[in-house]
């Protein structure tokens, strides 16, 4: 079986097949510019769908998603959900990559593991885990896919669940 992604286990980094980043701002056949390349650092815990493209000289923040096919032109806040041609944020995702939704006091919580989340002045941060460290075994592994997820969740904490902490695509 073909491997149709890459995962980096240590800076837990997620690659969709077919992403691509650029290296260089402005490519001619014939002026070669291999001293030119630019970086587009990409940050802990990113993940970046199949077919996306991060155009040079750009960020990707902290696990940051980004959807398959989107085209990044801008530099990519911590926890963003960007999506669209150019990629626009549209949301921010927990470490498990299910959509954030804050109440009024700037509070989040992802309701499977009951981590919670802080945006403050349009920063986010998990206030229960140290970012730099890896997630704690009994974290790190998901037990459902994302629609089961859902379903399960919707079942269990109704209207409480789809108002406080994850939207539906």
């Amino acid at each position: 079986m073909a491997m149709d992604y890459f995962k980096h286990e240590s800076a837990n980094l997620f690659l969709g097949s077919m992403c691509v980043m650029t290296h260089v701002t402005n490519p001619r056949f014939q002026a070669e510019r291999h001293n030119l390349y630019e970086k587009s650092p990409v940050k802990k815990g990113c993940s970046i769908g199949a077919n996306a493209t991060l155009v040079c000289g750009v960020a990707d923040g902290r696990y940051a998603f980004v959807v398959a096919g989107a085209v990044i032109t801008e530099d990519v806040p911590n926890y963003a959900q960007m999506m669209g041609t150019p990629a626009r944020q549209k949301g921010r995702m927990s470490h498990h990559g299910h959509c954030l939704k804050f109440q009024p006091d700037g509070l989040a919580a992802y309701p499977e593991n009951c981590l919670r989340y802080r945006l403050d002045h349009d920063h986010v941060r998990c206030i229960d885990l140290d970012e730099d460290a890896r997630l704690p075994q009994n974290l790190a592994c998901g037990t459902k896919n994302f629609h089961e997820f859902n379903q399960s969740c919707l079942k269990t904490r109704g209207d409480l669940y789809k108002s406080a902490s994850v939207c539906m695509f």
